[in-house]
């Protein structure tokens, strides 16, 4: 909580951190770092003591940063080869990985980063040729039964605890169940979502919450997709980043963490009370916001 330096760690003499490069996330003590030039390889940084080692995915072939992600002791990717393209994740507790075939032709067919749900027993693939869910348990591979007007997979989430699938072409929002089955459609009103979630307050039904491209962040039941309200929030112009929704109901916020922004909503009036830019999130044990700074010799 002093914010002093402890250390830093160089990664490889040959290490070029570009866009190539990404921080996924940290499991019991480890940061966890991806580097997806020709391949997919990790970076496995020990926070105790800073010695790093490396694990590789896949080799010889090229994957962009954003379709490699962490879910809990979970790496979630994808990559092609000569005979079709897949979809992976790495468990870090079993030190292996995980493969399934999807049916497309080419990696760059894969239009959205692949999700997996641990608890729910599945992966989800959204492709140019359909979106599937993958039983990762039975390695059965369903198609998602989509509307025939669908302009292609743009978002997608899932609920463990009400065992939901959303998913969004940017001008509709669908809720499955973990069969496919379609439950509720909400009109985006051809707006692009960057994400979206369902909070729980302590009273009252669950709120399944969207953030808009163009900065409205939209509330409806999340039972019945009935709208309740909207606020206007602060977003990068023209700048299509994931958002990931953070409440805090103990203490009335809701943050909004993006790529480089914090959004601070107040939850009682749902009214936007803070914007920090450059920002790498809210730290909530010290309710301190980590940002970066620019100068003409540095970066700090």
């Amino acid at each position: 909580n002093t914010n002093e330096l402890i250390r830093d760690v160089t990664l490889g003499d040959d290490s070029d951190f570009s866009s190539q490069n990404s921080i996924l996330g940290v499991y019991d003590g480890k940061l966890y770092i991806a580097r997806t030039e020709f391949g997919a390889s990790l970076y496995i940084v020990d926070l105790d003591d800073g010695d790093v080692d490396t694990e590789e995915l896949v080799s010889n072939m090229v994957l962009y940063g954003e379709r490699i992600n962490m879910h809990g002791q979970y790496i979630v990717y994808q990559f092609t080869r000569e005979n079709g393209a897949y979809v992976a994740y790495y468990d870090i507790e079993e030190g292996d990985s995980h493969e399934f075939e999807i049916p497309c032709d080419l990696v760059a067919d894969l239009v959205y980063k692949p999700l997996y749900f641990e608890s729910m027993g599945f992966m989800y693939a959204a492709t140019t040729e359909g979106d599937y869910i993958v039983r990762t348990e039975t390695d059965e591979i369903m198609r998602v039964d989509l509307p025939d007007d669908w302009n292609g997979t743009v978002c997608a989430s899932a609920d463990e605890q009400s065992e939901r699938i959303f998913v969004s072409d940017g001008r509709q929002i669908l809720f499955f169940d973990i069969n496919g089955d379609l439950e509720l459609t909400i009109s985006t009103e051809s707006r692009r979502p960057l994400g979206f979630d369902i909070l729980r307050p302590d009273e009252g039904d669950p709120i399944f919450v969207v953030l808009y491209a163009d900065g409205e962040l939209f509330r409806y039941n999340a039972n019945d997709g009935s709208f309740i309200g909207t606020s206007e929030v602060e977003t990068y112009f023209n700048y299509i980043s994931e958002v990931e929704f953070v409440p805090d109901f103990e203490n009335g916020y809701l943050y909004l963490e993006m790529k480089g922004l914090t959004d601070v909503i107040n939850l009682t009036d749902w009214v936007e009370e803070a914007t920090i830019q450059n920002s790498f999130g809210h730290h909530a044990p010290t309710d301190s916001f980590y940002t970066t700074a620019y100068s003409i010799s540095s970066v700090r």
